[in-house]
C-alpha cells in the first residue's frame, strides 16, 4: 500500500527586499528539521539566473545555480524538500518595471496572456527549475490578479470574460510545468473571486461543476487564509476547496510581514483556529508562509515560536505547556521570552496583541510635523517604547544565537521612544505659541535623531546575518532620509523658536482622523508623505 504522505511545510519571501543567504536557509532548515517539518517552498519571483535573460532578477541579488543546488541538497540531507514557488501571471513587480519586458505587460505587475514573448519567458523559468531542484512540486502562483486582461491584452483582444483568460493561460502553463515533469499548486484566490463578486472569502461558496471541470487535472489548489476567525466561514471555505476533488492545499501565516516586530501571539491563536479545520478536513498539504511584503524588515527566524505551534496544531496538539517545554528543548531558550519580540506592537488598544497592528513601524516613518499617525496615536494614548527597550536589552543577555534580534528590537524601541510622541508634541505647543515648550523639545528631537542612528547600526547587523547585500540599499535610504528629515524638523523649530522665520506652515495644519486602521499601516511611502506617488 501507498504510504499516506502528507506535507508539513513553510515557506519563506526572499522576493520582496531581502534576500535570504543561502546559509541563512540551510540554518532555517536545521530548525525545520528539528521541529519535524519536510518541506520547505522558497518563493523567488525573479531571484534565479536564467541564462538567456540577462535582465531577470537584475541587481537583485538572485540565485546561482550553484547555490540552490547547494541548498537542495542540504535539505536533502535533513529531510527537508525544497520547491521552487515562482510567479507565471501577476505578482510580478520587478520584472514588469523593466523596460526590456515592457512588451509583455498587461497592465501593473502582471504580464500579457497570449503573448509568444510570455510562454518563452516562462519555458525558460521552468526549464531552470528543472536545472536547480529535484522535486517534481512547484507553485505556480497565478494569485490577485483582478487587472488581467484590462491593460495591453485589452487593446490587443477587445474586452474578454476573465475566467477565460485566466483558464486558457492556466492550461499552457500546466503544459509547460509537464513537460518538464513539474506537477505545479497556485493560490486559488482567482476562482473564488470569480464566482464572489470579487471577494475570495465567504460563506457557503462552492465553485460550479463547469469551473471544476475545466481546471487541469495536473493542478492543485491552495486555500491561503491568514487572518479569518470565523469559524462558519473557515468551516465553508474549507468544505469548498474539498468538494473540488482536486488536490487541495492550505497556507496559513506567521506574520512577520507587517512591519519589524512579528505578531506570534496573534499567528499561534488564529493557525490554532484554521489548522483545527483543516485536520478536520484531512488536509494532506499544509504550509505555514513567512512573506516579507515590504521590504523584509523582520527576519524569518523571529517567527520561530509560530513555526513550533503551527507543527503541533497541524498534529492535533494544543496544549501551549507542553509547545513550550518542547521549544525549550529544541532551542535553548524559553518561549516566553522568545515572544517579547511581539512587544514593539504592543499599545494601550492592542495589549493583548491580537489585533494585526504595526506601531513600530508606522510610528517610525510617521513625519515629525505631518504625521498622518498621530491622530491615532492620541487616540490610544502613551506606548512605553522605553519600557519595552529595557525589557528587550535584558531578554537578549539570554538568548543566545538569537541575541541580535532583540538588540534590534531594542533599540528600535529606544528611538521610538524620543520620536512616537514627537508630532504631537510639537503640534500641541506650536498651536499654543509656547516657545519655552517648543525649545524643550529639541534634545528630544536630538535624541530621536541618535535613537534612530542606533537602530539603523542594529538592524543593518542584522540584515546582514540573514541577507545578502541586495535590497539593503533600500533601507539605508529610508533610514538615512528618516534621520535627515528629523534634524530638518529640528532645525526648522529652532529657527522658530530662535525669531529667524515667523511660521512653520507644516505645523498650521490640523492632522484630521486617516483612516480607521488605526496605528496599523505598513507601507513606507505612504506613512512618509501623502504627496508622495
Amino acid at each position: 500500500m501507498e504510504k499516506d504522505h502528507r506535507i508539513y511545510g513553510a515557506l519563506i519571501c526572499c522576493t520582496s527586499g531581502g534576500v535570504f543567504k543561502p546559509s541563512s536557509i540551510k540554518r532555517l532548515i536545521t530548525y525545520l528539521e528539528k521541529i519535524g517539518y519536510n518541506y520547505l517552498e522558497i518563493c523567488m519571483e525573479d531571484l534565479f539566473n536564467i541564462k538567456e535573460e540577462p535582465y531577470f532578477g537584475y541587481l537583485r541579488g538572485k540565485y546561482t545555480k550553484e547555490e540552490i543546488r547547494d541548498v537542495v541538497d542540504f535539505g536533502l540531507k535533513h529531510h527537508v524538500e525544497i520547491v521552487p514557488s515562482i510567479q507565471t501571471l501577476a505578482h510580478l513587480p520587478h520584472v514588469t518595471k523593466i523596460p526590456y519586458y515592457y512588451d509583455i505587460v498587461d497592465t501593473q505587475d502582471i504580464l500579457l496572456v497570449g503573448s509568444k514573448r510570455t510562454y518563452e519567458l516562462l519555458d525558460r523559468i521552468f526549464r531552470t527549475c528543472r536545472e536547480y531542484f529535484q522535486t517534481d512540486k512547484i507553485n505556480i502562483g497565478f494569485d490577485e490578479a483582478e487587472m488581467v486582461g484590462l491593460g495591453k491584452y485589452k487593446e490587443l483582444n477587445g474586452y474578454q470574460e476573465r475566467f477565460n483568460i485566466l483558464l486558457n493561460h492556466l492550461h499552457k502553463v500546466s503544459q509547460i510545468a509537464s513537460k518538464y515533469g513539474f506537477k505545479p499548486h497556485m493560490w486559488s484566490d482567482m476562482f473564488f473571486k470569480t464566482i464572489n463578486h470579487g471577494e475570495y472569502y465567504g460563506k457557503n461558496l462552492h465553485l460550479p461543476k463547469e469551473i471544476i471541470s475545466q481546471i487541469p487535472d495536473n493542478i492543485g489548489i491552495a486555500y491561503w487564509d491568514y487572518f479569518n476567525k470565523d469559524d462558519e466561514l473557515l468551516n465553508d471555505m474549507f468544505a469548498a476547496h474539498v468538494e473540488t476533488k482536486l488536490p487541495v492545499w492550505f497556507a496559513c501565516s506567521a506574520i512577520v510581514h507587517n512591519g519589524f516586530a512579528p505578531f506570534n501571539t496573534l499567528s499561534i491563536q488564529i493557525m490554532k483556529n484554521s489548522l483545527w479545520y483543516a485536520k478536520k478536513y484531512n488536509v494532506k498539504n499544509i504550509i505555514v508562509t513567512l512573506w516579507g511584503d515590504d521590504g523584509n524588515e523582520c527576519s524569518f527566524f523571529n517567527a520561530l515560536p509560530s513555526l513550533l505551534a503551527a507543527y503541533e496544531f497541524m498534529h492535533g496538539r494544543y496544549d501551549m505547556n507542553k509547545i513550550k517545554e518542547r521549544f525549550k528543548r529544541l532551542f535553548g531558550v524559553s518561549f516566553d521570552d522568545f515572544m517579547l519580540l511581539d512587544l514593539p506592537n504592543k499599545s494601550p488598544l492592542n495589549q493583548d496583541l491580537l489585533k494585526v497592528s504595526n506601531p513600530c513601524k508606522s510610528l517610525l516613518y510617521n513625519d515629525c510635523f505631518l504625521g498622518v499617525k498621530d491622530n491615532a496615536l492620541k487616540q490610544e494614548g502613551h506606548i512605553p517604547y522605553h519600557e519595552y527597550s529595557e525589557i528587550l536589552k535584558e531578554t537578549s543577555l539570554k538568548m543566545k544565537k538569537y541575541k541580535q534580534y532583540f538588540l534590534t528590537l531594542s533599540s528600535l524601541c529606544e528611538a521610538l521612544s524620543y520620536k512616537a510622541e514627537l508630532g504631537i508634541k510639537t503640534r500641541d505647543a506650536y498651536k499654543n505659541n509656547d516657545i519655552n515648550s517648543l525649545r524643550e523639545l529639541l534634545p528630544q528631537y536630538d535624541n530621536a535623531i541618535k535613537g534612530v542612528k542606533k537602530f539603523h547600526i542594529e538592524f543593518k547587523k542584522q540584515w546582514n546575518e540573514d541577507n545578502k547585500p541586495f535590497g539593503w540599499e533600500i533601507h539605508e535610504a529610508r533610514l538615512g532620509g528618516l534621520e535627515s528629515r528629523i534634524k530638518d524638523c529640528r532645525n526648522k523649530l529652532k529657527k522658530y523658536c530662535d525669531g529667524k522665520i515667523k511660521s512653520i506652515p507644516e505645523l498650521e495644519v490640523d492632522i484630521l482622523p486617516y483612516s480607521d486602521w488605526g496605528l496599523q499601516y505598513n507601507w513606507y511611502k505612504d506613512l512618509i508623505s501623502t504627496g508622495n506617488n
